[in-house]
């Protein structure tokens, strides 16, 4: 069967009209349904009668499939691609697989952190993306795109309206799987933008395995070829369940039955020389100290910000630890279960980490406070332990 049609590939369904005359109903394989007839170009092999009264015929056209079928039977809408299983992880191999189909987007979300006089930024790293990427991947900057501009916190999410902008110009919609990754020893601004996503009511979202490292390390291709992948709709739908606030963090204080988690390194947590990522050094009062790297290697859960950054220079791979010793990891610190658990850090990307790693154990009450240490430290009114 071909068919061709007047404009780009589109989703369609075809029976017969009016006195046999082709009739066709045009779909978007998102949010944005629109039916109306939609004239014909030319058509090869027009099903007989008893194809459209019988079965449907279904045939690969473009990004799309085609389905032939009769205006008595019940229409197909075309599958969602799911993924391999309820992991907030997905694996090298799986994505090798899946590359070309059309339902999954790759997102490169490379982030650098320098310091200058001691104090921390944020910076994209489209240069290393425009070097060479995963193949079909697209960049989008945690920084220059997904940042308010109009906040006073660094780094802190762009509200639902500019997201969705965002997610549309890199070809996401409702129904794209995401699988986002960077260059990190473990995942930082991959971790955020599946967080960010996951805020936006997007459960289609994963984060690669060992990142653009373990990809590199198994031999597998790069690309410096630049996508432009086609229009999409996203629809955001904010979740409180995944954002934890300020005046949320306060109420939590000395509460129980809520762990307040620090993902920052040890020496930052004690603070005891200033701190690169707020105005005050120290922690929140109450909170655990659990480094984001120690979700892969719990020796370096006292490793300072120094041997930290010399690691992050290697081309080390390193994965979360096996769930049981996760799970003894965070039991240790009384990170448990029954608890309702806050993240943060300096500007709420080791801190997604932190939120990925408890959700890979199942984790159900944590939320990601957005503003982090730069909010926190910048308020003389809320108190800091720790520090000078």
């Amino acid at each position: 069967m071909i068919l061709r049609l007047r404009g780009a590939p589109i989703n369609t369904t075809w029976s017969k009209g009016p006195a046999g005359a082709p009739h066709c109903v045009l779909r978007r394989i998102d949010t944005r349904w629109v039916r109306s007839d939609f004239s014909v170009c030319a058509i090869k092999q027009y099903p007989t009668e008893r194809q459209l009264q019988q079965r449907s015929v279904s045939l690969a056209f473009g990004r799309y499939d085609i389905r032939w079928h009769s205006g008595t039977n019940r229409r197909r809408e075309a599958p969602v691609m799911q993924p391999p299983d309820a992991s907030p992880l997905v694996q090298t191999a799986w994505l090798a697989d899946h590359l070309d189909h059309p339902d999954v987007r790759v997102v490169d979300v490379r982030w650098r952190a320098r310091y200058e006089a001691g104090r921390g930024i944020s910076a994209d790293d489209e240069a290393g993306y425009l070097a060479g990427h995963i193949p079909g991947a697209v960049f989008v900057g945690m920084v220059r795109d997904l940042a308010d501009p109009q906040s006073d916190v660094p780094d802190r999410l762009v509200p639902p309206a500019r997201f969705a902008q965002m997610m549309e110009r890199i070809g996401i919609g409702n129904h794209t799987l995401v699988v986002a990754y960077d260059d990190m020893v473990l995942p930082l601004s991959a971790a955020r933008l599946w967080w960010a996503l996951s805020y936006y009511g997007h459960a289609h979202v994963r984060v690669l395995d060992g990142g653009l490292r373990r990809w590199r390390a198994e031999g597998r291709p790069l690309s410096t070829a630049v996508p432009a992948p086609p229009p999409a709709t996203f629809t955001p739908r904010p979740q409180p369940d995944w954002l934890a606030t300020k005046a949320a963090v306060v109420a939590a204080l000395d509460q129980p039955d809520i762990a307040i988690v620090d993902c920052l390194a040890a020496d930052q947590y004690h603070g005891a020389e200033g701190h690169p990522w707020g105005d005050r050094a120290g922690h929140i009062p109450g909170a655990i100290n659990v480094p984001y790297l120690a979700n892969a290697d719990p020796a370096l859960a006292t490793a300072p910000t120094a041997e930290r950054d010399r690691l992050l220079a290697t081309e080390r791979v390193l994965s979360y630890l096996p769930l049981g010793d996760l799970a003894s990891l965070y039991a240790a610190a009384g990170v448990t279960p029954d608890r309702e658990v806050i993240a943060y850090c300096g500007r709420g990307f080791a801190a997604a980490s932190g939120l990925l790693a408890l959700k890979l154990l199942g984790y159900e009450r944590v939320r990601l406070y957005d503003g982090s240490w730069a909010e926190w430290s910048a308020d003389p009114a809320l108190p800091v332990a720790g520090g000078k």
